[in-house]
């Protein structure tokens, strides 16, 4: 969840899944940030993204059996809690987690992320965007090759918390080679245009 554009490990910049991902075009994002002006969707998304990082944080302690401490929280927070208890009630009773927010990275395909949940054939990705977005899937088809060894016998799910009604959403799929594939094509648009990012930088 943070802005940094990679990771550095064992000496290497490795470009963080979700950066690559920030070159795609999204028309409808577009169209409403034109709606509400530039400078309140600047304000919103950084809102969105504190709020985002606060709930990765929650459900990390969730699942490993830790007690987060609640103070006077804001409604949207208090409503994220309860579409994640509920969402864990009634479709996330069977879960059986062998990571939780876990970095992962690969020399092979030049990139790295950090998952939300790895089970053993599924990997799941918690959003609190106003939608479920086609980028979506691209982003978690990614994290496949980092996670797991072909053939890739993997489902993707996406659970969508909603800050405003305290409801969640969830989608599932299989994995899809041409999601992976429009990555790694993304992947080489972005080496050749930011190249600079991932040069270390030279000490005086």
């Amino acid at each position: 969840m943070a802005d940094f554009p990679y990771y550095e490990l064992n000496g290497q910049r490795y470009p963080r899944v979700t950066r690559i991902l920030s070159i795609l075009r999204e028309p409808e994002v577009e169209k409403w940030q034109q709606r509400i002006g530039s400078e309140e969707a600047e304000e919103v998304s950084r809102e969105a993204k504190k709020l985002g990082t606060w709930l990765h944080r929650y459900i990390e302690g969730a699942l490993k059996g830790q007690t987060t401490p609640l103070g006077q929280e804001s409604p949207d927070r208090l409503h994220l809690i309860g579409a994640y208890h509920q969402w864990k009630r009634e479709r996330g009773s069977d879960l059986m987690p062998q990571a939780i927010e876990q970095t992962y990275h690969s020399a092979t395909y030049g990139y790295a992320g950090t998952v939300d949940l790895v089970e053993a054939a599924r990997l799941t990705d918690w959003k609190v965007t106003g939608a479920i977005r086609p980028k979506h899937w691209i982003q978690l088809s990614a994290y496949v090759p980092l996670v797991f060894e072909p053939p890739y016998q993997v489902t993707l799910r996406i659970v969508r918390f909603d800050k405003s009604l305290g409801i969640y959403e969830q989608q599932e799929r299989l994995f899809h080679q041409d999601d992976l594939v429009a990555f790694q094509h993304l992947h080489e648009v972005y080496r050749r245009w930011f190249a600079l990012e991932l040069q270390p930088k030279e000490v005086a």
